[in-house]
């Protein structure tokens, strides 16, 4: 997303700063088990970011970040629909349900940054309620096989090196 910014050198080099600070922090407070602290180091990354971006170039990055999005939906519904071989009335239904759920998930965690307290109670209300809602449209065989790809996708992100530690290390900046 940054080489779509047409950031100037001198951004540039704020951003190397900043992500590089962020990192080191980040390990100490990852290392420490310092939840709050991550939370709190995130806040901050975001606002010296943004301060660092033009608003010509903070718009344009949130139209990035809203595409990224609602490809990754894209993406998401068809693996879906594929997986679980779902008729149109299906699909649209699953869709609908999904994209509120996103849109609730979206306010429940902006409501978090603003009381600055966790919204884990919610979350959990958030993922009942869409369970119960998609068990009123895809059959029994449909959910088990959706609850099987969650816990693949779960695993994915809970190992301890999950995708990102992978990579390899990052080439100098």
């Amino acid at each position: 997303m940054m080489a779509q910014l047409n950031l100037s050198e001198a951004q540039q080099e704020q951003m190397r700063t900043i992500r590089q600070q962020a990192r080191q922090q980040s390990q100490a407070l990852r290392e420490a088990g310092d939840r709050a602290g991550m939370r709190a180091l995130r806040r901050s990354t975001r606002e010296q970011v943004r301060a660092v971006l033009t608003p010509e170039q903070r718009a344009q990055a949130q139209q990035l970040r809203q595409a990224q999005h609602e490809q990754m939906f894209e993406r998401r519904m068809t693996h879906i629909t594929e997986r679980l071989q779902l008729s149109a009335q299906q699909a649209q239904q699953v869709r609908s349900i999904l994209s509120h759920a996103h849109t609730q998930r979206r306010a429940i965690m902006e409501q978090a940054r603003l009381d600055e307290t966790p919204p884990r109670e919610a979350f959990e209300a958030l993922r009942t309620n869409t369970r119960a809602q998609l068990s009123t449209v895809l059959t029994e065989e449909q959910l088990a096989a959706l609850g099987e790809m969650r816990r693949h996708h779960r695993r994915g992100r809970g190992e301890p090196h999950g995708r990102r530690g992978q990579r390899g290390p990052r080439a100098p900046q």
